[in-house]
């Protein structure tokens, strides 16, 4: 960045020197009680720098833009917009402070703001319809959270529904978790397909386990501790997942659940839940 910095970022103040002259023009207007005109050379001179600032802001982000492998958001056009405000500042001054007609001013604005273009150029593009591709990507974020929030949802009310203390806040923290990996997944949109399984099977039966025992719990009072005792080793089994999901997250790993759900299923198969 370096060796683009001085020479392509240095011709932006050219356009700090360029409304000089209306500064003259200015205290001229007010030594004359000219308020109208004074005041006209003012918003000149600030919309021209306005404009060199901006100009010369998108110079440095086309500078930083060259040294990036992928852009998947188009900068915002920050040469155009400081070319627009030239263009104003140069209406105002042809129109107000020229003496020239609305319509001979517009076309001087737009040769100016053209100009400042030709010199400076257009503010870089993606390659590429990037934000299609990040807006489809928001889409698929928005809705793979929507619906894991709600299977969430389900727990915290199963935890709700439980008589039992200690069963009831195990799963509570669960929920916690599980709304720990969302947020962490919100902030990584790029992992979401890889935590389909946790999202999806995962998430599914643990909702089913939460369901199925709150539903059943009274029963476990009839049949003895076996029924909560199975309970229970289901949850450190699923506490343990999310444990491990949550590590992973925040290590940015791959996520991979497929011995987990396994271990889970057999569980539920065999302990009846």
């Amino acid at each position: 960045m370096a060796r683009i910095l001085p020479r392509r970022v240095s011709r932006a103040y050219l356009l700090y020197v360029l409304p000089f002259p209306l500064f003259l023009v200015g205290i001229g207007a007010l030594m004359s009680g000219s308020i109208l005109r004074a005041a006209a050379a003012a918003g000149a001179i600030t919309l021209y720098y306005g404009g060199a600032v901006t100009i010369r802001k998108g110079l440095l982000a086309e500078a930083a833009i060259g040294l990036r492998k992928y852009l998947i958001r188009p900068p915002k056009p920050l040469k155009l917009l400081g070319s627009l405000l030239v263009g104003a500042g140069s209406f105002v001054t042809s129109w107000m402070l020229g003496d020239m007609g609305v319509w001979p001013s517009l076309v001087f604005a737009g040769g100016a703001a053209g100009g400042s273009l030709l010199v400076y150029g257009m503010d870089p593009r993606p390659s590429y319809d990037a934000s299609a591709m990040e807006k489809s990507l928001r889409e698929e974020t928005l809705q793979a959270l929507a619906s894991a929030e709600e299977k969430v949802l389900r727990i915290e009310r199963a935890s709700a529904a439980i008589g039992n203390e200690e069963l009831s806040r195990r799963l509570q923290d669960i929920g916690t978790q599980a709304r720990v990996v969302l947020e962490v997944l919100s902030s990584r949109p790029e992992n979401v397909r890889q935590a389909r399984k946790f999202l999806n099977t995962y998430l599914e039966s643990t909702v089913q386990v939460a369901d199925g025992y709150a539903k059943t719990h009274s029963q476990a009072k009839a049949q003895g501790s076996e029924l909560e005792s199975n309970f229970r080793n289901v949850l450190t089994t699923i506490e343990e997942a999310f444990a491990e999901q949550q590590r992973k997250l925040v290590a940015n790993d791959v996520m991979d659940l497929d011995v987990k759900i396994e271990v889970l299923q057999t569980q539920l198969e065999r302990e009846g839940i």
